[in-house]
């Protein structure tokens, strides 16, 4: 045979003709053992993406080379002096090997189905049309499992994860759920397994950084829609905190979509407030001057469920409940003092309750409420108040009043009247009066009562004491009609209530006579001042 193009000879050419002549007597080979797909079976699946290896041995009486063929269908046709077609197409074609010898080849699993059919042929190598001969299919006849079909286990797919009831207080139950599935049925319907962690990492047996990082997890309990559920503790600091979601299947196959994160919100509570209780619930009795008295507004429960240390600070008020803006009203040392932030002492008493302890001063003339005669603020009382910062949320409470008491005191500026000397027995002091001041030190009006005694000479001597007159103003001995007593005797003096730090005070005036018949000596009595409310001159 010669090839020629168009009638015209050519010395070189690159295709070849071929002829068979009748009688050729090959065979075709046979398998000596059945082929495998190793175990690929709804019971094991292959995992998609994974290998499948199909394994067999060919003989052939003529002792030609083969090829392991397996095909999608029952249909081949066998090479000329090549490999064989699957004419439904392959799912793998084994490289050329010698008769007798096991022949394998893989398929890399990236189709959608699940359990597919495989139809294995060994064809041998055979030049000429028509010549090579292949063997019927078999899909083996070992275990079930390694027989026709194998199967194709796909990841589940996963969507999205959100916490579906979100924003919930200390204690409460938040559940994480996901849309996802998995549509795998060979054998029984695929499960999916679900993680979810505090930190980005998991695998099918659980969050990589162990049991302390898992938030909950579910294991076949749903095949789509996968969702757990996990309470939070009280206290529990009220944040947004991150997770991060994982899906597995039946099989241990990772989602593609591993990992899915989002968060869950733990709400900051508005602290709740015990009882506030003022000076112990006990009237106030205040110091006299100089003296300030320590008052304190406790409030022993605070309970705060993201916990006692998140409760960042107080302040309160101690107030005259008539005072202008109540709680709110405008610091005075009469009647409404401010507990600063520092003025505040918290103490947790355990994880979610504070003790909380503000404490002031108050100055001596502060306003008292009590019965005391026609007081003009006895329908009032005292009362304190309390607020509460934690961090986002502010909370109120406000104290039952107590009454602030009456303090009648009174203190002399100077303990000595010196009425001089050098005077003789019928002479007395005429304008020149000693002095005496009387200081209101505290929170009323107040008027003076006098008394005294005879004065005693030394070394002899008696000058009685209504020798002694007295005055609110500068007088004259001789026109002086008010004498001292040894009983008391009242002295409207002008000592209202103080309002402010500037000191209150009247000053007496003193004079005296020395009876004829005095004997000359030094002469030493004393007087007694004492505090009475004056009823009539309340501020």
């Amino acid at each position: 045979f010669r090839l020629t193009n168009n009638t015209s000879v050519l010395n070189s050419y690159s295709e070849y003709p071929l002829i068979t002549l009748t009688g050729n007597t090959n065979t075709a080979p046979f398998f000596s053992v059945n082929p495998s797909d190793n175990g690929s079976a709804s019971t094991t699946p292959t995992n998609y993406g994974s290998d499948i290896s199909f394994n067999a041995t060919g003989g052939d009486s003529e002792g030609d080379d083969y090829y392991l063929a397996i095909c999608k269908a029952n249909a081949i046709s066998a090479g000329n002096d090549g490999p064989p077609t699957c004419t439904a197409g392959d799912w793998c074609i084994s490289t050329l090997t010698a008769s007798g010898t096991e022949a394998s080849c893989d398929y890399t699993t990236d189709d959608s189905g699940e359990s597919l059919d495989w139809y294995a042929f060994v064809c041998d190598k055979h030049p000429g049309v028509s010549i090579a001969k292949c063997s019927s299919a078999s899909q083996g006849s070992g275990t079930a499992v390694n027989n026709s079909p194998f199967v194709i286990n796909h990841p589940p797919t996963f969507t999205s994860v959100s916490t579906s009831n979100d924003n919930q207080d200390p204690g409460s139950t938040f559940t994480i759920s996901t849309v996802s599935s998995d549509t795998d049925t060979a054998g029984t319907q695929d499960m999916l397994t679900f993680y979810v962690c505090k930190s980005d990492g998991a695998s099918v047996i659980g969050c990589n950084a162990g049991a302390s990082d898992e938030l909950c997890h579910s294991s076949g309990a749903s095949s789509t829609n996968v969702s757990c559920s996990f309470s939070t503790s009280v206290p529990t600091e009220g944040t947004t905190t991150p997770y991060y979601a994982f899906v597995f299947d039946s099989h241990n196959l990772a989602s593609d979509d591993n990992s899915q994160d989002s968060s869950y919100t733990i709400n900051n509570v508005v602290p709740t407030l015990g009882s506030l209780v003022l000076n112990g619930g006990n009237d106030i009795t205040l110091l006299m001057k100089p003296s300030t008295t320590t008052v304190k507004s406790i409030n022993a429960s605070v309970v705060d469920q993201n916990g006692c240390s998140t409760i960042v600070s107080s302040v309160g008020k101690i107030y005259m409940s008539n005072v202008s803006g109540g709680y709110n009203c405008t610091a005075n040392n009469n009647n409404c003092y401010n507990a600063s932030i520092n003025d505040c002492v918290i103490t947790c008493t355990n994880s979610t309750t504070a003790s909380i302890d503000c404490s002031v001063d108050l100055e001596y003339y502060a306003v008292p409420t009590d019965n005391s005669s026609s007081n003009p603020n006895e329908p009032y009382n005292w009362m304190s108040y309390l607020q509460v910062y934690d961090g986002v949320n502010y909370s109120i409470a406000t104290s039952s009043g107590v009454e602030l008491l009456t303090t009648l005191a009174l203190s002399l500026n100077n303990d000595l009247i010196d009425f001089g000397s050098g005077y003789a027995a019928g002479e007395n002091t005429g304008t020149d009066n000693a002095t005496t001041t009387v200081v209101n030190v505290g929170n009323s009006p107040m008027d003076t009562r006098i008394k005294g005694t005879d004065l005693d000479g030394n070394p002899s001597g008696t000058i009685t004491v209504d020798n002694i007159k007295y005055d609110l103003v500068g007088f004259d001995y001789t026109a002086e009609t008010n004498k001292l007593s040894t009983s008391d005797q009242t002295v409207d003096t002008l000592t209202p209530r103080a309002t402010s730090s500037t000191e209150i005070n009247d000053e007496l005036f003193w004079g005296i006579g020395i009876p004829l018949g005095a004997d000359a000596s030094a002469y030493y009595g004393q007087n007694t001042f004492t505090v009475q409310l004056d009823a009539s001159d309340w501020n």
